[in-house]
């Protein structure tokens, strides 16, 4: 009689690079993306106003799931920047923060083509500047200086999809 062992799925890390900077630039291109082919449609001249409506909604779910955790774990690791870098950071996130409330805020935004295009095209900018700076405040940290909560943490922040192996 044969037994077959199973087990259970296990979580396989690819291999990271060593420098924070470079994980966070991967993730950072992929929600960019994401960001840019949600608004996209509804940038479009031929967009209706529950295209612009739909982006608005979408648009508010990507920021509170990528945006607003990512800002609140950089500001709690501040004290691992080097200096400058935080008042950057506290810059980028106060204009990303000031323009989605904008967006989410503008009573008729969506029945304004032209005005909804240029604060979308504003906002896809400065979260791109976020980006940048966020990669490079990090990019001196090496993951071998991460306590084991931060190293969690940012793991958590920084991982695309995991990849499962049976």
């Amino acid at each position: 009689m044969t037994t077959l062992l199973l087990a259970a799925p296990t979580l396989v890390h690819e291999a990271r690079p060593k420098s924070l900077d470079d994980s966070l630039r991967v993730v950072h291109a992929r929600r960019l993306r994401e960001l840019r082919e949600a608004l996209e449609p509804a940038q479009g001249p031929e967009a209706g106003v529950w295209s612009r409506w739909s982006a608005v909604r979408l648009l508010d779910h990507l920021l509170s799931a990528w945006f607003e955790p990512e800002r609140k774990l950089i500001e709690e690791e501040y004290h691992m920047l080097e200096s400058g870098h935080a008042a950057r950071l506290w810059t980028a996130a106060e204009l990303v923060t000031a323009l989605h409330w904008q967006i989410a805020h503008s009573v008729g935004l969506c029945h304004h083509p032209a005005e909804f295009c240029r604060i979308t095209l504003k906002l896809e900018t400065v979260l791109e500047h976020w980006c940048d700076e966020v990669e490079d405040a990090v990019g001196s940290v090496d993951w071998q200086d991460l306590s084991g909560e931060e190293h969690q943490a940012l793991v958590s922040a920084v991982e695309e999809e995991p990849t499962y192996v049976t």
